[in-house]
């Protein structure tokens, strides 16, 4: 299972990278000094599976990859609705962790800009989802948080989709 998820971060940033070039795509960061150094190595937000920063419509993207075994009975869509938004006792829900990503980025957005060798700093918006090779009944929930089909993160990068479910 970790291997598919793996083969879709790669598929992933292959495409952010084919599109905006590979200065503006980081994938798999786990030691966040390579960002910045004055970032703690590893921050309580955790492993940001793809961060994208496209200065053409002026959006910093954070994305996880998610390749989760769908099943369609009952007790299956109950856990997947619970791991994505609920989460269990002392382990937080997929949101809740991608919202923590999300919340470093914002919080330290201008340093972010820097690595990214942008200069202008004004107008940037943050934009989190999940990249998945397959519809989830969770993307039909009404969290606000982005499900994009890994054939759609092309136009969903680039700006040309903004539905929640692309």
């Amino acid at each position: 299972h970790r291997k598919l998820d793996l083969e879709l971060e790669k598929k992933s940033y292959e495409i952010a990278k084919n599109i905006l070039g590979k200065e503006l795509v980081r994938e798999t960061i786990r030691n966040f000094k390579q960002l910045s150094t004055t970032f703690q190595k590893q921050p309580p937000c955790g492993e940001i599976d793809l961060l994208i920063a496209n200065p053409k419509i002026k959006t910093l993207f954070v994305m996880d990859a998610k390749n989760i075994n769908k099943k369609f009975f009952v007790s299956a869509i109950k856990r997947e609705l619970r791991d994505f938004f609920e989460g269990r006792k002392k382990k937080k829900s997929y949101l809740e962790k991608l919202n923590m990503k999300v919340d470093f980025i914002r919080e330290n957005q201008d340093e972010i800009l820097n690595h990214f060798k942008i200069s202008d700093k004004n107008g940037w918006k943050v934009k989190k989802g999940f990249i998945v090779n397959t519809l989830y009944v969770s993307a039909f929930y009404k969290k606000k948080v982005d499900f994009v089909l890994i054939d759609n993160l092309e136009e969903y990068i680039q700006g040309k989709k903004h539905d929640n479910l692309i």
